[in-house]
């Protein structure tokens, strides 16, 4: 079966944040809303998921071009006491 979906999510820590990108997702976010909504949903499922690494490697990609954008796991947010 084959269906269109407005997004996907997957990997380990992907259990741990359907509700988040369920309630948080919009289709026409800004370039801003979608990186900063990405960063969130990583560090959400990497807070829970034990063997999640400790920084975040993103790969914006627009018309003009690619963008590389990299998260150390210190100046990730927290949505949580750790």
């Amino acid at each position: 079966m084959l269906l269109s979906q407005p997004f996907t999510i997957g990997g380990s820590g992907s259990t741990y944040i359907y509700g988040y990108v369920d309630a948080k997702f919009k289709p026409d976010m800004s370039l801003e809303e979608a990186t900063q909504f990405s960063i969130n949903a990583l560090a959400l499922a990497m807070g829970r998921d034990n063997v999640s690494g400790g920084v975040v490697h993103l790969v914006v990609i627009t018309e003009p071009g690619v963008k590389h954008i990299v998260v150390p796991g210190d100046k990730l947010p927290k949505f949580h006491d750790e």
